[in-house]
């Protein structure tokens, strides 16, 4: 089982910085990578501040890596929202 970057992106049960830190790890780089996947630019811009602040990312040229502590993170998350597609069978949390 595996997840797509439009289902990370609209999955109710992760933050937007969580959201993004695991479309990085399926791998979204630039900004158009995460608005392809259907997250707001505002979004992008306030979170990719926050998640370099914290050390997670870091930004080289015109696109952001994540960090080893940020890869660490990504994988656990990634991890947890397969688990919980397994679990719900949708993660959107759809009504």
């Amino acid at each position: 089982m595996q997840l797509d970057e439009h289902e990370v992106a609209r999955t109710r049960l992760l933050t937007a910085p969580s959201r993004m830190l695991v479309l990085m790890h399926l791998g979204a780089r630039r900004k158009v990578d995460f608005i392809r996947a259907g997250l707001g630019a505002g979004t992008i811009y306030y979170n990719l501040i926050l998640l370099e602040k914290a050390g997670l990312v870091r930004k080289s040229g015109n696109e952001y890596r994540l960090t080893s502590k940020g890869r660490k993170l990504a994988e656990a998350l990634y991890g947890f929202l397969l688990k919980a597609k397994e679990i719900l069978g949708d993660t959107t949390l759809q009504e």
